[in-house]
């Protein structure tokens, strides 16, 4: 699966998730890019960001990942996500505080990441598996 097509998938992925009457439309698309981080004078690239529509019809932020196909995803990974999306919260980008954090892996999860999961409905972890299965 080329990396490309990442952030489509994580669209379906997410819609796949959300409860009836989440007020988020079916025409959402997926984006990769960056978020700026000016306490430390950089930037930090996504590997995916989803967005929907909310029931005003304005684009909502529902989630953010990075996609590691050659090691096995942490804590640290994890942790990254969690400041992007403080980052972009702090920026005022709708929905950035309810965003899903997903997690890409061609070569698993720590045991560390997967407890995370278990405990946070907002943690979403995808392995190549999910991927075929959801493009069979």
């Amino acid at each position: 699966m080329a990396k490309d097509h990442v952030p489509i998938l994580t669209v379906h992925l997410i819609r796949a998730g959300q409860s009836p009457g989440c007020g988020i439309k079916s025409n959402g698309t997926g984006h990769t890019g960056t978020v700026n981080d000016p306490a430390n004078r950089t930037t930090h690239e996504l590997d995916v960001i989803a967005f929907g529509l909310d029931d005003d019809d304005r684009q909502r932020l529902l989630a953010i990942g990075e996609a590691t196909w050659g090691e096995t995803m942490g804590l640290p990974h994890l942790n990254r996500l969690r400041h992007l999306r403080d980052l972009l919260s702090a920026q005022g980008r709708q929905g950035a505080a309810q965003a899903k954090l997903a997690c890409y892996s061609g070569s698993g999860f720590t045991d560390d990441l997967h407890r995370a999961a278990d405990q946070d409905d907002s943690i979403v972890l995808v392995t190549l598996d999910d991927i075929y299965h959801l493009v069979a």
